[in-house]
């Protein structure tokens, strides 16, 4: 599961379609907010991964770099997938930068999140758009806010992996033919439909917070 092995039949994220998927979603943000124009695109990596995740940056990457001004400055930060890590690295990468129209893209949603804590602290929360990967209850929470800046999420319903195993499975046993990938569903989901594919979220407590300076 996610990560393929030699000799393995793989079940998870199509990483290359969801990059694209948000890709085009984060362009179609730039370009209703900005008219295309962008001063910087800041990606926010998980290095240690390998490659098969960080095609969910790249094909993205690949998709604003053709569709965006040309000039737009690249950054990435090693971000790890966490929410504080993500925040403390924006942070310190906006002290030194001057105000940008900043496209933010993460490995997951608590990168991305992070982030936009960030520019919220320095002020700059009208600079940036966001898109991120995972579509778990936090990126949804934040869809739901009126002046959020995270344009969308691709989820990966991971509450559906546990029957597609079991299916997967069973075939392997009784010898059926199974293909070489089983590609989870992939679904860009936004303020407008978020309430259609999961109407029942209940939200306890506060708001995920930056940490205090």
């Amino acid at each position: 599961m996610e990560i393929p092995h030699p000799n393995a039949v793989f079940l998870g994220v199509d990483n290359q379609r969801a990059g694209v998927v948000a890709g085009k979603a984060l362009l179609k943000a730039a370009q209703t907010h900005w008219d295309g124009e962008c001063d910087e695109m800041l990606f926010l990596d998980l290095e240690i991964a390998g490659s098969l995740p960080h095609l969910r940056l790249s094909a993205a990457q690949n998709i604003l770099r053709n569709g965006a001004h040309k000039s737009c400055v690249l950054s990435h930060l090693d971000s790890r997938g966490e929410f504080v890590r993500s925040f403390e690295l924006t942070r310190r990468h906006l002290q030194s930068a001057p105000k940008r129209r900043t496209l933010v893209m993460g490995i997951n949603d608590y990168a991305v999140l992070g982030a936009l804590r960030a520019f919220e602290e320095a002020g700059r929360n009208n600079m940036c758009l966001a898109v991120s990967y995972g579509g778990g209850p936090e990126a949804r929470r934040e869809l739901r806010l009126p002046n959020t800046r995270l344009m969308a999420t691709v989820v990966f319903f991971p509450e559906k992996y546990g029957e597609n195993l079991v299916m997967l499975a069973l075939d392997i046993l009784n010898k059926r033919t199974t293909p070489p990938a089983v590609y989870m569903p992939v679904q860009l989901l936004t303020r407008k439909n978020v309430a259609d594919f999961y109407p029942h979220d209940t939200f306890a407590g506060p708001l995920t917070e930056a940490p205090n300076p």
